[in-house]
């Protein structure tokens, strides 16, 4: 178990994993902050295990991007100029009372295994599942 604290002055908690490899989280992540966000930037990846959970607050921002654009314009994260792609975000288990998971920025989008981009509704190609816009489900194994 990892317990973030501080005083309740923080609103974000901001995480930045640098060492170029993906981030294997199989253990509970628990801020005691008052409405504080986490946000775990690995440009890498992160993986998530059966034994992951979390007791936050505030929101839950896992991202793969290089860098995280403060409000006034500075950049907190790796070299901008290099040219690289996020790796995905790998779940080793059950999503349980989970909030919306997404895709933000105008040169993201979501495919399928075969290549056909994904709308409102997703339905896997061997029909062991269907996910409806607004509706929820739990994986074994998921690779966004």
């Amino acid at each position: 178990m990892r317990n973030l604290f501080g005083p309740a002055s923080v609103k974000n908690i901001i995480s930045r994993v640098t060492g170029g490899s993906a981030s294997w989280i199989d253990g509970k992540l628990v801020s005691t902050i008052p409405s504080a966000s986490l946000h775990f930037l690995n440009p890498a990846g992160v993986m998530l295990g059966l034994n992951s959970s979390l007791d936050i607050n505030g929101t839950f921002n896992l991202n793969t991007e290089r860098y995280l654009k403060m409000s006034d314009a500075e950049l907190l994260g790796s070299d901008i100029s290099e040219d690289l792609y996020p790796h995905g975000i790998i779940l080793d288990g059950t999503v349980g009372n989970a909030g919306k998971i997404g895709l933000q920025g105008p040169d993201y989008e979501i495919k399928t295994e075969y290549g056909r981009q994904v709308g409102a509704n997703l339905f896997h190609s061997f029909e062991q599942f269907n996910i409806l816009s607004g509706e929820s489900a739990a994986f074994q194994e998921m690779i966004l």
